[in-house]
């Protein structure tokens, strides 16, 4: 479902002023989109956040969820920032093939095209996030991942440092980095809402499901301005 951004036009996004209006993607189910018809704007919810980690460790027994804490990087990073669950979305149009969609879409049934400005937008490596979501530590080089093993589990406190590197997006990596790593063009964008007004486009999925004799797949979306 993802596609690579290219590294000129993050850094575009990234030197951009703060008012500059960048154009991103967020696969939604569509009672999202209802949602927003009733408040103005689309934000995530908070009762359908993932909960804490199913296995804290000895030395961090009660750890946020990994949402809480991306919402905590927000306000450190975001002037004005609202205080809600973010907006989950792409710099690049994601994939809608519908065996792709099916696989890596889950339960969201419409693709929303936002046009936002870039203040209220905070940048992560999609997979170095993933460190984040298991609660573990992130490393840089397979030669560094061999170090902090040998010396121990790290900590909860050397854990949660090192996953502040999942906002160097941009930034060239070594090829040892690459390897390990990847060349972290996988980016997603965190968003302080959307409102209504900035939503230019959706993409929606239909109801009905691919045919099981191996004919070509039916037309998976039919995109409308919005």
């Amino acid at each position: 479902m993802l596609k690579r951004v290219s590294r000129s036009w993050l850094l575009e996004v990234l030197r951009a002023d703060p008012r500059t209006p960048v154009r991103v993607w967020s696969a939604r189910h569509r009672d999202a989109l209802r949602c927003a018809h009733r408040t103005g704007r689309l934000s995530g919810n908070h009762g359908h956040a993932f909960g804490r980690y199913r296995d804290p460790q000895p030395d961090d027994p009660d750890p946020p969820s990994p949402y809480d804490w991306m919402r905590r990087r927000m306000v450190e990073r975001m002037p004005g920032f609202s205080g809600d669950y973010p907006v989950w979305a792409w710099l690049k149009r994601p994939s809608t093939r519908p065996s792709v969609w099916r696989h890596a879409a889950g339960e969201a049934t419409v693709l929303v095209s936002a046009i936002v400005p870039r203040q209220r937008i905070l940048l992560s490596d999609f997979d170095d996030w993933h460190a984040v979501l298991n609660n573990g530590y992130l490393s840089r080089t397979e030669a560094e991942d061999a170090a902090v093993e040998a010396a121990g589990a790290p900590t909860a406190a050397q854990r949660r440092a090192g996953w502040t590197r999942i906002f160097q997006v941009g930034r060239l990596r070594t090829p040892a980095e690459v390897e390990w790593r990847g060349p972290g063009l996988f980016v997603q964008a965190c968003i302080d809402r959307v409102h209504l007004g900035e939503i230019v486009r959706v993409v929606e999925r239909p109801h009905g499901r691919r045919d099981s004799g191996g004919g070509a797949p039916r037309k998976m979306a039919v995109e409308q301005a919005w």
